[in-house]
């Protein structure tokens, strides 16, 4: 995790966008049901996902813990560095659609903010594959180019100094997909952890117990809590 943690979530939230778009196409192309419905529970808990790593990060932004712009102004050096990579060892091959559509989640956000602030006119990727990886590795060093004039109007050069998220930030984004998953009806500990990745009960409990402590999940067998039958649900007032 990086030194503010914001980077860290965006980075997930753009990797699941990724696994997203994949299986979206194996949806579309698969015949096997088998498959169908791997690939459908996958897009559910993707969903999952997104909202708690989304309700995580505007929680943050509304403490005023995280800087939007200059988390997208990191993101956006690295992506310009990858392109930059892309387009020395291929400059004629074209984007791919996959890679446009993850590029523009960070352009499209930066595009709006500095065309109105900085008088300029900016252009997203072409999801069709009309640009080459030489047109995109150019577009984000303008992109650059400009993001460094608005650093410099607004941040005197240097983009601002963020405050570190607490050690336990972890721990609570993953509580928060457990209070996201069990919210519409009750939970096993086994589904929760498949939602997790988790087969050791054990680790999976060391999620669950603060979350029962706090009275933010309940158990439907409260007198037994070791029952088979046993599963868990979001208090109502979550």
């Amino acid at each position: 995790m990086d030194e503010d943690g914001r980077g860290d979530s965006i980075l997930r939230l753009s990797m699941m966008a990724a696994v997203e778009l994949c299986l979206e196409t194996i949806i579309d192309r698969a015949n096997d049901e088998e498959v169908l419905y791997y690939a459908a529970n996958g897009l559910y808990a993707l969903a999952c996902l997104y909202d708690c790593s989304e309700a995580v990060i505007a929680r943050h932004e509304a403490n005023r813990q995280w800087d939007f712009f200059r988390l997208l102004h990191r993101q956006l050096a690295g992506l310009a560095l990858e392109m930059g990579v892309l387009a020395a060892r291929m400059p004629e091959a074209p984007c791919n659609s996959c890679k446009a559509q993850l590029l523009n989640r960070v352009l499209r956000p930066l595009k709006e903010r500095m065309e109105e602030d900085m008088g300029v006119v900016l252009s997203l990727v072409s999801d069709e594959g009309q640009h080459t990886y030489s047109d995109v590795s150019l577009l984000l060093r303008t992109y650059l180019d400009v993001s460094a004039a608005y650093v410099q109007r607004h941040y005197n050069g240097n983009p601002p100094v963020i405050p570190p998220v607490p050690p336990d930030w972890a721990s609570r984004l993953v509580q928060d997909q457990i209070l996201m998953f069990c919210r519409e009806e009750p939970k096993s500990i086994l589904q929760i952890g498949d939602l997790l990745g988790y087969r050791d009960k054990k680790t999976i409990r060391k999620y669950l117990n603060p979350l029962l402590s706090e009275g933010l999940l309940a158990r439907t067998v409260p007198d037994k809590p070791n029952s088979r039958n046993q599963r868990y649900i979001t208090a109502r007032d979550c």
